[in-house]
């Protein structure tokens, strides 16, 4: 791109930054914002040696990286509207200049997108507190939203300015922005890119502020809680679905005596109560949509008619094949049909860009 901002936050960072913010400006860097995360009196010595170099903007209480990198992104937005990108990148220096012109690089050919800068945590150089972390957001995130990040806690990021509404709407003040970041993209349909970079880690990583225990849970928290959400929803409506469905079971016998069609009336009753129930509590607490939208019901109804059909086949194959009894056969077989529906959900039902195209 001509010109991108770099915006680096910056909590009691180390002397190597001075030299880090000149070089950046060396390479043709102009813009250059840094977030003062409230560090200190003792570290203004060192912002006034960067001064001449970049944008610094200062704040008394620490407030975590997420905040000041929104703090920055809100700087950018009103004092650089002509610039095209930005690309946000650590203060402690283990992204080298090389690997920033790249991520930066590749928003010519990714325009819309979210471009990171991911790191290969393979080698035995990479201290176990940032492998571990990385290990078990990546296989979480790809195991919730069927994606494949190789680095979920990269720093080096980069997007156009067309995107910094979103990124300035995103939730989170601590080092959890930056997994929000990237369950938002998913959820609003912004591809996300991965360039691989170098792995550098100084001094094994120990001037981190990464607070393994915290900050590990906090991420976890945003990428399991909506599903946890989710569970919660799906517990309550499959509760009164199960109930609902044993006893319609049995009262039916009074009146249709063909098995399939007996099973068949009791799914439907049964799954039309429990429906309603899941789609007002997904709508509002799972998936965070306040709006009263059309597509979004016809979409609900269509999956829960298709969940319907299987769980009505799968039960009565299972009753009919002597596998297992009806009322077993159906918590089971709806229980693995709920992991289908949650994807089904978060990628179609409930997806954002519907409130955008509104």
């Amino acid at each position: 791109m001509e010109e991108s901002v770099v915006l680096i936050p910056a909590y009691q960072p180390h002397d190597d930054m001075i030299q880090y913010v000149k070089q950046l400006n060396k390479k043709g860097f102009n813009h250059i914002v840094v977030v003062d995360d409230g560090s200190g009196e003792k570290y203004q010595t060192l912002f006034n040696k960067i001064e001449s170099y970049c944008h610094i903007i200062h704040y008394e209480t620490n407030m975590g990286k997420g905040y000041a990198l929104k703090i920055g992104l809100a700087y950018i937005k009103e004092q650089f509207s002509d610039i095209e990108g930005i690309v946000t990148v650590d203060c402690d220096g283990q992204y080298t200049l090389k690997d920033v012109e790249k991520v930066v690089g590749e928003l010519h050919s990714h325009r819309h997108e979210l471009v990171l800068g991911g790191r290969d945590f393979s080698g035995k150089e990479v201290p176990f507190k940032s492998k571990i972390g990385n290990v078990i957001s990546s296989k979480l995130f790809s195991l919730l939203f069927h994606q494949e990040i190789q680095d979920t806690q990269t720093g080096l990021r980069a997007f156009d300015l067309s995107l910094i509404d979103e990124m300035l709407e995103i939730p989170g003040n601590r080092f959890e922005y930056e997994t929000q970041q990237l369950v938002a993209c998913v959820e609003d349909e912004i591809p996300i890119y991965t360039t691989t970079i170098s792995t550098i880690y100084h001094d094994h990583n120990n001037g981190t502020h990464f607070r393994p225990l915290q900050d590990s849970l906090m991420i976890i928290k945003v990428l399991i809680g909506q599903f946890l959400r989710f569970i919660s929803s799906s517990i309550i409506s499959s509760v009164l679905d199960i109930v609902m469905a044993w006893g319609l079971m049995d009262l039916l016998k009074l009146w249709v005596h063909h098995d399939f069609l007996r099973i068949a009336l009791a799914t439907v009753i049964a799954r039309i109560v429990s429906t309603i129930v899941n789609y007002v509590i997904n709508k509002k607490y799972v998936f965070d949509e306040e709006k009263s939208n059309s597509h979004t019901l016809a979409r609900f109804f269509v999956l829960c008619f298709m969940v319907m059909m299987l769980s009505t086949c799968f039960v009565y194959l299972a009753s009919r094949l002597g596998i297992l009894n009806e009322k077993l056969a159906k918590p089971i077989v709806d229980s693995l049909l709920f992991l289908l529906s949650y994807q089904v959900q978060v990628k179609w039902v409930f997806r954002k860009e519907d409130e955008i195209h509104e």
